[in-house]
C-alpha cells in the first residue's frame, strides 16, 4: 500500500485497501479452482488439508522461534 498511497491520502487508501483486500482472495481462491480437482467433495478436502497443513506449519514456527529464544 505504501506504494500506492501518500501518507495522508485517505480517500485514496480507502480505495486501494477495498481493492487489494477484495481482489487478492478472490485471485487466490480462482488460481485454486484452477488448479484443484473439479469434484465438489475432493476439492474441499484438498482446501481442508490446506487449512489444517497452514495451521500446523504456523504451530511448528512458533515452537521454533520460542525455543530459540530460551
Amino acid at each position: 500500500m505504501s506504494l500506492l498511497v501518500r501518507p495522508g491520502q485517505k480517500a485514496r487508501a480507502l480505495l486501494v485497501g477495498l481493492l487489494v483486500g477484495g481482489g487478492s482472495p478472490a485471485a487466490f481462491f480462482w488460481g485454486l479452482a484452477m488448479v484443484l480437482p473439479k469434484n465438489e467433495a475432493t476439492m474441499g478436502y484438498v482446501l481442508f488439508d490446506m487449512i489444517f497443513a497452514m495451521a500446523g506449519a504456523f504451530a511448528g514456527i512458533m515452537a521454533a522461534n520460542s525455543l530459540k529464544s530460551e
